[in-house]
């Protein structure tokens, strides 16, 4: 599954030399359930990420490439947050998550948008490579899924609490989505 998984990231070179970066080690999770992904990483255990492998189900490689290019951009980001904060000390500002239908820190918020943003780029370059069809309608589809999930966090750009670097960064990410 892994292997198939970096088959699919390795047609974004830019990402796969981002990715070999960033994580030097993946932990395999048990999902709770079939069609249920898990995927985690922590800043406390640099290049290290943790996922479920949905073996043996529908999408499985491109769910898993996801959940690699998800913690990774985690990681990412906190890598840069370690030398640009995004978010002034003691920040205690919350919003609404789409991704865990929760209020979060607005940092976890940024996180969500930056992960999602790349999420999408990732679906985008994969569509454009020439997917086979059911991989591509699958691609257009959690596409069309994260959009739907920004379009939830467009009044984070108004959000008391970030750094002029954050604002750039989510005024960025949300006008590269057009909301």
């Amino acid at each position: 599954m892994l292997t198939a998984a970096w088959a699919l990231i390795e047609r974004v070179p830019r990402l796969a030399q981002t990715i070999t970066e960033l994580v030097r080690s993946i932990h395999i999770l048990d999902a709770p359930s079939a069609g249920y992904d898990v995927s985690h990483s922590d800043p406390e255990l640099p290049c290290s990420i943790f996922l479920s492998l949905p073996i043996s189900e529908s999408f499985g490689s491109l769910r898993t490439a996801e959940s690699v290019v998800h913690e990774a951009m985690h990681l990412q980001l906190t890598l840069f947050e370690a030398e640009t904060p995004l978010v002034e000390p003691d920040c205690a500002v919350i919003g609404f998550s789409p991704w865990q239908q929760r209020n979060r820190p607005v940092l976890g918020l940024i996180h969500g948008l930056f992960v999602c943003a790349a999420i999408s780029r990732f679906m985008a370059s994969l569509i454009e490579t020439g997917l086979d069809s059911s991989l591509q309608r699958f691609a257009m589809k959690r596409r069309r899924e994260v959009a739907t999930e920004i379009k939830e966090v467009v009044d984070l750009r108004a959000s008391v609490g970030l750094t002029t670097a954050g604002r750039q960064l989510v005024v960025a990410l949300l006008d590269s989505f057009s909301v």
